[in-house]
């Protein structure tokens, strides 16, 4: 686990890697009597799952990247689209008070 710790510094997310490579281990039991050195193994399972980590976070960023591109565009033309039906509102608000012959300049 310190291997982990050491890799990602995050130790909550260490302790469920441990958790899951354990996991796996176990679920996979019948394998290990082909593995001559359980040591290096262990490493190597570890090893690939710190790249496995590090290569969901990358995933997970581009994501979150492109999802609050695509949507803060679409905000900003929302708030366009409000803003002008606001200021439509208002200009055909002050129209409406005007004096008979200033709406005819207007209009």
């Amino acid at each position: 686990m310190y291997f982990l710790i050491g890799m990602i510094h995050d130790v909550d997310a260490s302790r469920d890697m441990a958790q899951d490579i354990f996991l796996s281990l176990w679920e996979n039991h019948t394998h290990l009597t082909q593995v001559q050195d359980f040591s290096a193994y262990l490493f190597q399972i570890a090893r690939y799952t710190v790249y496995n980590y590090y290569d969901h976070l990358c995933v997970e960023e581009k994501y979150i990247i492109d999802y609050l591109t695509k949507h803060s565009a679409c905000y900003v033309l929302e708030e366009e689209v409000l803003f002008a039906k606001e200021l439509s509102e208002h200009i055909d608000t002050v129209v409406r008070k005007m004096l008979p012959g200033g709406k005819k300049c207007m209009c």
